[in-house]
């Protein structure tokens, strides 16, 4: 009877995530993960035709910007561009009259964090 022997080669990479060690402290790590500091709503109405209401905020006075992409992946337009106060809840307000019905996103952006939500515009 024939015996084959399997050899490692010397690329393989090692599984890091087989060690107990390492489990726990990535476990550890998951677990402690901050809060969300931003809050992005969902827009009312939705479906729209054309005007819609989009609410925020956030924890921590920081840089935002809000923006609406095309299902392209195109800006169509900035609704917020400017340094946000915590516990405050903003308010802005998108009009689709000149855009073509679809699906588009609402996209929240920090320095450290990216929220969106999906409008969709019915005509």
């Amino acid at each position: 009877m024939a015996q084959a022997i399997v050899k490692k080669s010397p690329h393989q990479q090692k599984n890091l995530f087989s060690k107990p060690e390492l489990k726990q402290i990535l476990s550890i790590a998951y677990q402690q993960s901050e809060p969300a500091s931003i809050q992005l709503l969902e827009n009312t109405p939705n479906p729209f035709n054309p005007v819609t209401t989009v609410q925020f905020s956030v924890n921590v006075e920081e840089f935002i910007s809000v923006k609406v992409i095309n299902p392209l992946g195109r800006e169509v337009c900035t609704l917020f561009s400017e340094v946000a106060v915590p516990n405050k809840v903003y308010e802005t307000v998108f009009d689709g009259l000149r855009l073509p019905s679809a699906v588009y996103f609402c996209l929240l952006q920090t320095r450290r964090e990216r929220k969106f939500i999906r409008m969709v515009l019915l005509k």
